[in-house]
C-alpha cells in the first residue's frame, strides 16, 4: 500500500491516497463497502464520487478495481441499466488506459452495444482467463489487484483494523489538537502495523 502510495504523484496528501487504494484494495478482495471509503472522503477524496472527480491515475485504478470486482460475479453481466454495468465500466477504463491495458480489456471481447446477447455468452465462456489476464496486467503496470488469498480471520483484523483508524480519524477531527499531533497522526494512518515508528515500544 505504502509502496503504490508513494509511487502516485497528485495535489491531495499522502494519507488521502493512501486512504484511496486501501478501498481499492478491498474493492477487489470483495469487501468494497461504503463504509471502506470513509476515511479518503474524510480527508477530500470521493472515490465514491462520479466519474472525473479524480486524478486521471486514480480514476483509472478505480476503474479497473471495479472492473475486477465486477468481472467475479460472472452473473451480473446480464445487468446492463446500470452506470456502472460491467460492459460500462470496462469502457469507461479503456478510455482511461494506455495501449497495453486497452488491449486486455477490449481482447476478442465482442462489442456488447453491437449485440449484447453475444457478449454475454461469450463472456459466461471466457471470464475467468479474462479476469486472470487483467488482474496480470494491473499488477505487472499499475500495482493493483493482487489477489492475497486472506483467511476468514486476516480479513476480519482487517476490517477491525480500518475500523480503528476510521474511529482515530472522526476522533481526531472532533477535536481541538496542534497541527503537529495532526500530522503526526495522520503520517501513521492505514500504515502497516509493524511499519509505524516507535511502534515497538508499544506492544
Amino acid at each position: 500500500m505504502e509502496q503504490k502510495t508513494n509511487s502516485v504523484q497528485c495535489n491531495h496528501k499522502n494519507v488521502a491516497v493512501r486512504a484511496f487504494y486501501s478501498s481499492v484494495a478491498f474493492r477487489v478482495i470483495r469487501l468494497g463497502t461504503q463504509k471502506t471509503s470513509l476515511i479518503a472522503l474524510l480527508f477530500g477524496l470521493d472515490n465514491s464520487a462520479s466519474k472525473g472527480n479524480l486524478d486521471n491515475s486514480l480514476e483509472l485504478d478505480y476503474a479497473l478495481a471495479h472492473v475486477l470486482n465486477l468481472s467475479q460475479f460472472p452473473d451480473y453481466i446480464e445487468y446492463r441499466s446500470d452506470d456502472f454495468s460491467l460492459p460500462k465500466t470496462i469502457d469507461y477504463a479503456y478510455g482511461l488506459s494506455d495501449h497495453v491495458l486497452q488491449q486486455v480489456l477490449k481482447n476478442d471481447c465482442p462489442d456488447p452495444d453491437e449485440d449484447f446477447r453475444q457478449f454475454c455468452n461469450w463472456w459466461k465462456t471466457n471470464y475467468e482467463q479474462w479476469t486472470k489476464e487483467l488482474r496480470q496486467v494491473c499488477i505487472d503496470y499499475r500495482n493493483i489487484g493482487h489477489d492475497w488469498q486472506f483467511t476468514k480471520e486476516q480479513i476480519k483484523l482487517l476490517n477491525q483494523y480500518y475500523e480503528a483508524n476510521l474511529l482515530l480519524v472522526e476522533c481526531m477531527n472532533r477535536s481541538n489538537i496542534s497541527e503537529q499531533v495532526r500530522e503526526e497522526i495522520e503520517s501513521t494512518l492505514l500504515l502497516p502495523v509493524l511499519s509505524i515508528p516507535n511502534i515497538e515500544n508499544l506492544i
